[in-house]
Order: structure tokens, then C-alpha cells, then sequence
């Protein structure tokens, strides 16, 4: 399913391993665009319940309830996780995907900005340049 897609793609983006985030991309990138931002709105959203869980200690207001265990594990793991800023690189890389950037670059550059926010390091997000000089 798509979220268990996305929650792979988190998992791999915390262990950083190149080879498998790129292979992860492009399976994901795969059925084009659109499918893209879909699942970086699904990203959101359990980003959105992991900030909840972090910031009630409740999942009460989970909306992911199939992901409750996954969810759980993630906020007892990773209590340095800066989800703040994880919000924050998935809406720019979904800004990125409807701006027309190349898809598998959006995400792998999402991925390395994930790794080093779930580290509990916001200062080494990662920016893609596209000014025009």
C-alpha cells in the first residue's frame, strides 16, 4: 500500500544507505507525477500524527490508525526526531514536484533532509538552488 510505501521510504531515509533510497525513488517516482505528490501527502499526514503523538504523548488524534504500532515505535525511538522540520522538506519537495523539478531528484534530496532531521540535526537540511542566474 502507499503508506507502507512511505513508511519504508522513512525507515531507509533514517538508515541513510544510498543504494536502497535510490532504488526506493524510483519505484516510487515510477508511476509518474501526480502519483508522487500523492504519497507525499500521505507523508504529511503521518508526519502530522507523529507531531501529535510527540507533542500530546496521546495517540488519541491519530488519524493513520493503521499505522498506530509503526507510529508508536518511531516516537519511542526517535525522541531527537526534529518532525517540525520533517513537515517542513515534505512540503518543499512537494512544492518542488509541482514546480516541475525532476521527480527522483525531489526525493532523494527529501530523503538525505529526512535522514538528518529524524538525527535530531535541522541544520544540515539540504537545498535545491533553482534561481535562475
Amino acid at each position: 500500500s502507499v503508506r507502507e510505501e512511505v513508511v519504508t521510504f522513512l525507515r531507509k531515509s533514517f538508515q541513510g544507505k544510498g543504494d536502497l533510497v535510490v532504488s526506493l525513488v524510483d519505484k516510487m517516482a515510477r508511476p509518474g507525477r501526480e502519483a508522487v505528490k500523492f504519497q507525499l501527502g500521505v507523508l504529511l499526514g503521518i508526519l502530522r500524527d507523529l507531531l501529535l503523538m510527540q507533542q500530546s504523548g496521546s495517540s488519541e488524534l491519530v488519524v493513520n490508525i493503521d499505522q498506530i504500532e509503526t507510529l508508536r515505535k518511531f516516537a519511542d525511538n526517535l525522541p531527537q526526531a526534529r518532525i517540525d522540520l520533517m513537515i517542513g522538506e515534505v512540503e518543499k519537495a512537494l512544492s518542488l514536484v509541482e514546480r516541475n523539478v525532476h521527480v527522483r531528484l525531489a526525493l532523494v534530496t527529501l530523503s538525505r533532509s529526512l535522514q538528518a532531521s529524524m538525527h535530531g540535526d535541522g541544520s544540515r537540511t539540504i537545498e535545491l538552488n533553482l534561481a535562475r542566474g
